[in-house]
């Protein structure tokens, strides 16, 4: 070979390694003015978050923006940033749902068999062998058994049926979104079954490698030397660190951006994942009948595909996971196809709502910067006096998926909706609208002691005015309280008792009321639709006036 073919030759070569790392590095930018202002904004942190923060900002060509501060390892002054390895908690199921789509796409799994035909012989619970597989990828299993950070010694997979096959599921199949990092772990399971391999192999020869996400893993520990440091103690961390497909696996913000960026483009989704139209319609679709009507909740293959106070951006999908000292967020909008993830090591000092904020403000600045869409003010509404034969009467109104308290007087209508105080002027035709912005955006008078609720999330709910001639014939005493149902699995409920003039209220750990209709003089029945955790039980109260809730079988379940 002549020198100057030798000379060609190496010009080539050095001209496809540059095109190769052009290739790699972001296609797309955003204006220096929107990187200063996202930069000023998050500088603005509370110090506690500042301290151990990680974000990025993506397309669906990748990163266009990206801030860390803080350190991984305080002693030893190793930056916490972008590449920092973290804990995902609750994120990790996303990931084991989205195998069992690619999957589903390949023909190995499909969606509508059960478990019981996947796992012949192994499972003895006869609800659980019925169950579709598809019902564990939409989170709709009814079950919400968790298997990390409560069993200190759970082992996957040796205790996860055991474990199964003594609980009960909190709700019906399909009847609302129910997170449950043992369903998660039983797909895992499912999977590995179907592929004959070891999940953590599986999950990196499918899924991590081929999108070139080295570090990412699942596994109880990390031999990576770049993993942020916890603040809970080593003995801590070896007894809730179990290994658990629901709660495993561990990554970088840069690398969750990555492949999260694939997701806001259906060609890139295709192309990189091979998942075709029906299967990115799956991921970010309502997956449960009629739970938007119930309340306004939508859930996709490992999404929550809600956000009513962004909605002016279109359609949003998120969620969340904690771990340890660790919490992550990860917000989409879809119709901008663009994408937030934020992860911070300060457990204690920072709750999953400031990450939320900070996520949902960053975005905001970016859209109004780059895409120029701004969030319309509320108009100021200029409220008239209420006919005296349009005013509703005071008040308990219920439907069973909601329950309000209503007052009214000739200026204006007083509403707690969700524990939230509404004030609301009457604007004409029996329609009230809300002096401030909040969950409520509509009022409508139906009829005589009906009315209809509008909320933010696009549910609409009809109510009735709750009246019981006889409810005085109970004696129920108020309070906060916990209840254990051993005979399903031990359930544990909280839930609250309070009264309104002459009927008696309970309240779930979620917020939501519910009327309890008086049966006899120890006897209730709980006034719920089947997403309600109350469905299926009735509550009792014994001579002293304490409640107590139980299975009722004559209720339905």
């Amino acid at each position: 070979m002549n020198i100057l073919h030798s000379k060609s030759l190496l010009f080539l070569l050095l001209i496809l390694l540059l095109a190769s790392c052009c290739a790699k590095q972001r296609v797309t930018s955003i204006s220096l003015e929107t990187e200063e202002l996202l930069t000023a904004r998050t500088e603005r942190i509370d110090e506690p978050l500042n301290r151990g923060v990680a974000i990025a900002i993506f397309d669906s060509n990748g990163a266009t923006w990206e801030y860390s501060n803080g350190f991984r390892d305080r002693d030893s002054g190793l930056p916490f940033n972008n590449n920092t390895i973290l804990p995902l908690g609750e994120i990790s199921g996303q990931f084991v749902i989205l195998e069992a789509l690619l999957l589903a796409r390949e023909n190995k799994l499909d969606p509508e068999k059960t478990v019981g035909y996947y796992l012949p012989g192994l499972i003895n619970n006869a609800y659980l062998s019925k169950l579709p597989v598809k019902s564990i990828i939409n989170e709709s299993t009814g079950w919400t058994a968790n298997t990390s950070g409560i069993i200190s010694a759970y082992r996957y997979p040796d205790d996860l049926l055991p474990l199964l096959e003594r609980s009960y599921p909190s709700y019906p199949q399909d009847a609302r979104f129910t997170e449950s990092t043992a369903m998660i772990d039983l797909l895992g399971f499912i999977l590995s079954k179907i592929k004959r391999s070891d999940f953590q192999d599986l999950m990196k020869k499918d899924l991590f490698h081929p999108l070139g996400m080295e570090e990412t893993t699942f596994s109880d520990s990390v031999l990576s030397d770049n993993i942020a440091e916890s603040e809970y103690s080593e003995s801590i961390e070896k007894s809730l660190l179990t290994f658990s497909p629901g709660m495993s696996m561990k990554s970088s913000v840069g690398e969750l951006a990555q492949i999260y960026s694939i997701l806001l483009d259906k060609e890139r989704m295709e192309k990189e994942l091979g998942l075709g139209e029906q299967y990115q319609l799956k991921m970010f679709s309502t997956s449960i009948e009629d739970q938007l009507k119930k309340d306004g909740f939508e859930s996709g293959a490992g999404w929550n595909c809600s956000a009513p106070d962004i909605k002016y951006l279109g359609k949003v999908a998120w969620r969340q996971g904690s771990v340890l000292s660790f919490r992550t967020y990860v917000l989409l909008l879809l119709d901008q196809k663009l994408g937030i993830v934020i992860s911070t090591n300060k457990y204690n000092k920072i709750k999953q709502a400031d990450l939320r904020d900070v996520a949902v403000d960053l975005l905001e600045i970016y859209c109004e910067n780059e895409f120029h869409i701004f969030d319309s003010p509320a108009p100021t509404i200029s409220g008239m006096e209420i006919p005296e034969d349009t005013r509703p009467a005071d008040g308990i109104y219920a439907s069973e998926n909601l329950v309000v308290e209503l007052s009214a007087d000739k200026e204006s209508l007083d509403l707690v909706c969700n524990n939230t105080e509404y004030e609301m002027a009457y604007i004409g035709n029996g329609q009230f609208k809300p002096l401030r912005e909040g969950e409520v955006e509509e009022l409508i008078i139906t009829g005589r002691n009906a009315i209809s609720i509008r909320l933010k999330s696009g549910a609409v709910h009809d109510l009735k005015k709750i009246v019981f001639e006889d409810a005085n014939k109970i004696y129920i005493k108020e309070g906060f309280y916990k209840e254990i149902l051993t005979e399903m699995g031990n359930e544990t409920i909280y839930f609250s008792i309070s009264r309104n003039q002459n009927i008696f209220l309970i309240q779930d750990n979620e917020n939501r009321r519910n009327v309890l209709i008086p049966e006899t003089e120890s006897e209730c029945n709980i006034w719920c639709d089947n997403s309600s955790v109350f469905w299926g039980k009735s509550l009792s109260i014994d001579s002293e006036g304490f409640p107590q809730i139980h299975y009722s079988p004559a209720s339905g379940r």
